[in-house]
C-alpha cells in the first residue's frame, strides 16, 4: 500500500511539473515575439508596463504598408490606398534638394522617419503592422503558411482570425482557430499616451544609444523582422541599414512626434487604457458580428485584463469619409466598409511632441489630427502580456 501511494504521489508531481511546463510554454509564445527594436517600460500606479519603438516608424515599413494595400484592394477599393499615400509636405525651399522629391521613395532614405503622416492615417498603419505581426507569429508556428495573394476581404486580421471569419492558406484541413485565450496573439501597436511618452524618454535616456542602435539594426536586417517577409516578397530595396545620427530618445533630425492624446493645458497623466476607454466594447464579443468588405472587425484588442480576457476598443474610423473623393452616387452606394461611425465630425488637436535641439528639452504643441507635417513623425508602444 505504502508503494503504491508513493507511486501516486510520483505520478502527481509528474503530472504538476508537465503542467507547469505547459502553461509556461503557453506564456512563452507570444513573448518570444516581441519586437527586438521595441524596449521594455516597467508600469506604475498610472500604466501597465510596456513596450514602445527605441526609433520613429520609418519609411521602409510605411512603403511596405503602401504596396500592401495597392496589391490587396486596388482592384474593388482604390481609394483605401489613395488615402493612405503621405502628404506633399516638403516646401522645396532649397533647390535642388533630393529631400524635396525623394524623401520616401529613395532607397538612401528608407531607414528615415516616415513623415508627412495625419494622425487617422497612423491609426490604420498601427493596425495593419499589428496584422502583419500576428499573422507572422502564426506563420512561425506553423498554423498559417504565407498567403502572398490575399484580396479584399480575404486579408489576414487577427481580430478576424479570433472570430473565426479569416480562413487563407492553413497548414492543416482543420480549421485550427486560434483564440485569445491561446496566449498566442500580441496586443495592438498604437500611439503612446502622453504619460507613457514621458516615462519612456527618461528611461531611454539613461540607455547606451550605441548599444541600441547596433542591435536593432542587426534585427532590422534579419528575416526574422516580421515586416521583412512583405518588403521582400515585394522586392522593396532598402538602403544602408543604418539609422542616421539620432539625439536624445532616438528624435531623428530633430523629427517631432504625434501623441495619442488630445491636447489640452495640462499633460495627460493616465494610461492608454483610460484614453481608449469611451471606445470600449464588451469582452464577450458577439460572434454574429462579421467582418466588413476590407476583412476587418469592429474592434481591436489592445491588452488584457488580470484575467487573460481581451481589452477591445472600437476600431478606428476616418472623420473623413474614406470615399469622399469619388463622386459617383451608385459607387458610394456599393461600398459597405468600414465599421462604426467616425469618431469626430471634425478634426481634433492631437498633442505632438518638439524636441529642442539647443536647449536638449522637449516642448509640448498641438495639431489637428487630419493635418500633417514635414518634420512630424510617430513610434509605436504595446501593453506588455505575459
Amino acid at each position: 500500500m505504502k508503494v503504491f501511494r508513493l507511486a501516486l504521489v510520483g505520478i502527481f508531481i509528474l503530472i504538476s511539473i508537465i503542467s507547469v511546463s505547459f502553461i509556461n510554454n503557453q506564456k512563452s509564445i507570444r513573448s518570444k515575439y516581441i519586437p527586438k527594436d521595441m524596449l521594455l517600460i516597467e508600469g506604475d500606479s498610472i500604466t501597465p508596463a510596456f513596450y514602445i519603438g527605441m526609433h520613429e516608424e520609418t519609411n521602409i515599413d510605411y512603403a511596405t504598408y503602401l504596396k500592401w494595400l495597392r496589391e490587396v484592394f486596388a482592384q474593388s477599393y482604390p481609394e483605401v490606398y489613395q488615402k493612405a499615400i503621405p502628404d506633399s509636405v516638403w516646401n522645396n525651399s532649397n533647390f535642388n534638394d533630393p529631400m524635396d522629391d525623394n524623401y520616401f521613395s529613395h532607397p538612401a532614405f528608407s531607414y528615415y522617419p516616415v513623415v508627412g503622416l495625419n494622425w487617422q492615417q497612423i491609426q490604420r498603419y498601427c493596425e495593419w503592422k499589428t496584422d502583419r505581426l500576428n499573422e507572422y507569429i502564426l506563420i512561425q508556428e506553423k498554423i498559417l503558411n504565407f498567403n502572398s495573394v490575399q484580396l479584399d476581404e480575404d486579408n489576414f486580421n487577427t481580430e478576424a482570425e479570433m472570430m473565426q471569419q479569416y480562413y487563407g492558406n492553413r497548414k492543416s484541413a482543420e480549421k485550427n482557430f486560434v483564440k485569445w485565450e491561446d496566449r498566442i496573439y500580441l496586443p495592438a501597436l498604437r500611439l503612446p499616451s502622453e504619460y507613457e511618452w514621458k516615462i519612456a524618454r527618461e528611461k531611454i535616456l539613461k540607455i547606451n544609444k550605441e548599444q541600441l542602435e547596433s542591435e536593432m539594426n542587426m534585427y532590422l536586417s534579419s528575416d526574422k523582422y516580421y515586416i521583412n517577409l512583405w518588403t521582400k516578397f515585394y522586392g522593396i530595396k532598402g538602403g544602408d541599414n543604418t539609422f542616421f545620427s539620432s539625439n536624445d530618445f532616438g528624435f531623428h533630425n530633430n523629427i517631432n512626434e504625434w501623441i495619442y492624446n488630445e491636447y489640452s493645458i495640462d499633460m495627460g497623466q493616465n494610461s492608454a487604457v483610460e484614453l481608449y476607454e469611451r471606445f470600449s466594447v464588451p469582452n464577450d464579443h458577439n460572434t454574429l458580428e462579421i467582418k466588413d468588405s476590407l476583412g476587418k472587425m469592429p474592434f481591436v484588442v489592445i491588452g488584457e485584463d488580470v484575467n487573460g480576457k481581451p481589452i477591445a476598443v472600437k476600431r478606428h474610423v476616418s472623420s473623413d469619409r474614406i470615399y469622399d473623393m469619388y463622386e459617383s452616387k451608385q459607387f458610394r452606394a456599393n461600398l459597405d466598409f468600414s465599421y462604426g461611425v467616425p469618431i469626430y465630425s471634425k478634426g481634433k488637436n492631437k498633442v505632438i511632441v518638439k524636441y529642442d535641439e539647443k536647449r536638449k528639452i522637449c516642448i509640448r504643441d498641438s495639431m489637428n489630427e487630419l493635418r500633417s507635417n514635414s518634420n512630424l513623425g510617430f513610434r509605436c508602444v504595446m501593453y506588455k502580456v505575459d
